[in-house]
């Protein structure tokens, strides 16, 4: 047995049986009766001991009889501002000074003391840290927090890797509300007002979708917003979902709409899984769900003359289902890139030479009906309108968007869940797409302006550079009152204009290209500041709108400005010809007749 230690000089001490250890009496519980209790506060059932300075705390660790790698177990109170400055065992403060990585760890004291410090280092450094991400997740990356972590002392020990880890929990707590992205995505929505009424889920088949209409850009444009674009996009998200999107066309730029995420839905497991097949989507399943889709957006007041999309078939038959009678504009893209590759070998003439030289009727009939009869043809021809031509070409504006989504918001998370898609498309690209609208609304072109208006001067100069023959406009039938031409670098601009329009006006000031606004019908364009010159400006008969820059016309001057294939000067020269001018109608009526004739013939087998 051992001998108890010698008993102090002091008759304030009391012996602690746990300890082996005289201690004051205030570090020791009486009872009722007034008699210490055997053992100090040290061994207390809340093991709850107040440190007020270093020694204290140094003491409590020098007789903690644990293991080295054992955590230190219990609720312990001090005052971190009362510590030395040498906070830490000797391995933490030579890494974090980058001294120790030369030192064998064998060769290193692993302490009680040390172990108990690093646990100590690690609870306050992921204190700290963890507070410093929670007060900057909603406005700074991963990366800008981890370099303003690497300037507090309690940040040196920490790694990248960490703070992105620790962010993303973070971020977590913003977004998600169940363990099912998508149950999570609905309720987030939800909790929204802007979203509560305007969110819906649409099922057809084995697909399951989710939309949601931006109400502040439905509120500003329904029922001024003749032309729509409509895409997908893939690669948002880690559930494998199809992200649709509906963008208005303003001033050239596209506002979203509406958003739809369409899910397919996994088959129960099978048997063998040796005999699984690819999962494919139901037939019209996806045509259903974009119908009920676009009902919902037609419902809030959007009926367009025109509506872009790509050469996705259930995006047409949905589109033409919803608004009868809409010009649907395939993506000028998609057809200059097959006409490059593989239309421009063969016409539509000599596949049919081929076609009957082989006997390959069914060939030939396939190829008129899907391909080159009038019903596919006016899905990408901008001609096959007769009320206005589109401003939109391709899908563009959307493809765009799908790139500021991408590259600008998603790239900081990888495979992100769906209710993480739809938040940040609720709380950071809806409203810059709201701002962007509002400023270009108001004409704050300081705050936002489309980039279309830059490439639009630059033309407009660089047409007005070049050297105009006067006789050319009467050849190409210029009228700079309803801003046409025959020449063919009018027919392929950008802009509709050309060297013979731009010359007919006066110069314009550098403010006309901040104001001009583009139509969808003659005169293309309008401006107070586009002025004609007056050896180009109308007749007499004709009165001038100044206010716009156009020009009103009577109707019987508008009809023979038109349809007159012929100046007057031409006119002059042929009035002594016997033969009668045969009107444009009669021509185009007999130009009809033959090629229906035309047509009837391949008919015939």
């Amino acid at each position: 047995m051992d001998p108890l230690p010698d008993l102090p000089e002091e008759t304030d001490k009391i012996f602690c049986s746990k300890c082996v250890k005289f201690y004051g009496v205030d570090e020791f519980k009486f009872n009722k009766d007034g008699k210490p209790q055997r053992t100090c506060k040290r061994h207390g059932r809340k093991r709850a001991l107040e440190l007020d300075d270093w020694d204290s705390f140094t003491r409590l660790l020098r007789n903690w009889n644990k293991l080295a790698n054992q955590i230190l177990e219990g609720s312990y109170i001090f005052d971190l501002d009362t510590l030395p400055v040498n906070f830490g065992s000797l391995r933490a403060l030579e890494v974090a000074n980058g001294d120790g990585d030369d030192i064998d760890r064998n060769t290193l004291l692993r302490s009680e003391v040390n172990a108990a410090m690093h646990d100590l280092g690690v609870v306050i450094w992921k204190a700290v840290v963890q507070e410093v991400i929670n007060s900057l997740v909603s406005t700074k990356t991963p990366s800008e927090i981890y370099r303003e972590i690497r300037q507090i002392p309690e940040g040196k020990p920490v790694t990248r890797h960490q703070v992105y880890y620790l962010w993303q929990k973070a971020n977590a707590e913003i977004w998600q509300r169940d363990l099912d992205p998508f149950v999570s995505a609905t309720m987030l929505l939800s909790e929204d007002s802007r979203y509560r009424d305007h969110h819906a889920v649409f099922t057809a088949g084995n697909l399951r979708a989710l939309g949601f209409f931006a109400s502040e850009t439905i509120e500003k444009l329904r029922g001024s917003a003749p032309q729509l674009v409509m895409d997908s996009t893939f690669g948002t998200n880690s559930g494998g979902m199809d992200l649709f999107a509906v963008l208005a066309e303003v001033e050239g730029t596209g506002v979203p709409l509406a958003y739809c995420l369409v899910e397919l839905l996994k088959p129960p497991p099978q048997a063998n899984p040796a005999q699984k097949k690819p999962i494919r989507a139901d037939p019209g399943a996806t045509t259903y769900i974009l119908q009920q889709f676009l009902e919902r957006l037609k419902n809030f007041g959007f009926n367009p003359r025109c509506v872009a999309i790509d050469k996705d078939s259930s995006e047409i038959a949905a589109v033409t289902a919803v608004w009868s009678g809409v010009k649907v504009q395939l993506c000028y893209w998609h057809v200059k890139r097959a006409s490059s590759t593989t239309l421009h070998r063969e016409c539509a003439a000599e596949m049919h030479t081929w076609c009957k030289e082989r006997g390959y009727y069914r060939l030939w009939a396939y190829l008129y009906i899907n391909w080159y009869c009038p019903e596919q043809w006016k899905l990408w021809a901008r001609a096959a309108d007769p009320t206005d031509i589109p401003v939109v070409k391709t899908t563009m504006i959307v493809e765009s968007h799908w790139r500021t989504l991408k590259h600008d918001y998603l790239h900081r998370f990888n495979r992100p869940r769906v209710d993480l898609v739809v938040w940040v498309l609720t709380s950071r690209v809806l409203p810059d797409a709201v701002h962007r609208m509002k400023a270009i609304s108001s004409g704050q072109f300081r705050i936002f302006k489309a980039r279309w208006r830059d490439a639009f001067k630059k033309q407009w100069r660089k047409e007005a550079c070049k050297t105009v023959d006067p006789d050319k406009l009467k050849e190409y039938h210029t009228n700079p009152v309803n801003w046409v031409c025959a020449c063919k670098s009018f027919l392929h601009s950008r802009f509709l204009i050309c060297k013979h329009i731009v010359y007919c006006f006066e110069l314009p000031s550098p403010d006309c290209f901040e104001t001009v606004s583009r139509q969808t019908v003659y005169p293309f364009w309008k401006d107070e500041q586009l002025i004609l010159r007056p050896e180009y400006a109308p007749r007499e008969g004709l009165r001038t709108r100044k206010l716009h820059g156009i020009v009103e016309m009577q109707d019987s001057t508008l009809s023979s400005l038109l349809y007159s294939s012929e100046s007057e000067s031409e006119q002059d020269e042929d009035g002594d010809d016997d033969q009668e001018a045969v009107p444009m109608e009669i021509l185009v009526a007999e130009f009809r007749e033959v090629m229906q004739n035309a047509m009837n013939l391949l008919r015939i087998k």
